[in-house]
Parts: C-alpha cells; sequence; structure tokens
C-alpha cells in the first residue's frame, strides 16, 4: 500500500484516462507545488511523468522528488524521477533512482 491508502493500481487508474492520456494536474487540485499532504504523493509522482511527457523536465523532478519527500517508500516515485533523470542525461542519478526502485520492489 502506498501511505498506508492506496495501491499502485489504484493510484494508476485514478491518474490516467482511459485512452492512458495523464490527467492534468488541476484535477488533483494541486495547481502549483506547494506544501501538500502525505497522501499527494501518488498524483505528484503522475504529476511529475505529465511534465516530464510535455518536456519540463525541472518541473518533473520537482514533482516526483517531493512525492518522494512525501512517501519515501514509493518505489515508482523513483523510477518516474530515474526516467526524468535519464532523459536529461544523469545516468548517475538515474541508475541510482531505478536501483532504489528495484530495491523497494519496482518491477
Amino acid at each position: 500500500m502506498l501511505g498506508n491508502e492506496t495501491s499502485v493500481d489504484e493510484c494508476r487508474q485514478r491518474n490516467v484516462f482511459r485512452d492512458g492520456h495523464h490527467r492534468p494536474a488541476w484535477v488533483f487540485g494541486l495547481r502549483e507545488p506547494g506544501p501538500v499532504s502525505r497522501k499527494y504523493g501518488c498524483s505528484l509522482s503522475y504529476r511529475g511523468v505529465a511534465y516530464m511527457h510535455k518536456g519540463d523536465h525541472d518541473q518533473a523532478i520537482v514533482d516526483t522528488t517531493q512525492a518522494i519527500r512525501l512517501n519515501p517508500d514509493y518505489a515508482k516515485a523513483y523510477h518516474n524521477r530515474g526516467k526524468v533523470y535519464e532523459l536529461k542525461g544523469s545516468k548517475d542519478k538515474a541508475a541510482a533512482d531505478f536501483a532504489k526502485a528495484k530495491q523497494l520492489g519496482d518491477d
């Protein structure tokens, strides 16, 4: 469970439309990065993925890092941040995040 409240599949279902596109950030009431409770870690991680797809890699890293701070045991957040680091060419940071995600059970 993520933060003792949500499974990865439930999180994914809430954050992706049926056609596979990610929901925009406003769906979650998360228009701007800022203080949020632990329960938003999953949403922040997936919002980071949306920013990654838009090409805003810096904001994607901000969101996925905040997701990790809110829920340090959320493997998918490390995986998502690793993908962004990989796109930015930060191979060492990407490898570290992928290793942490794997350690936490990401497949």
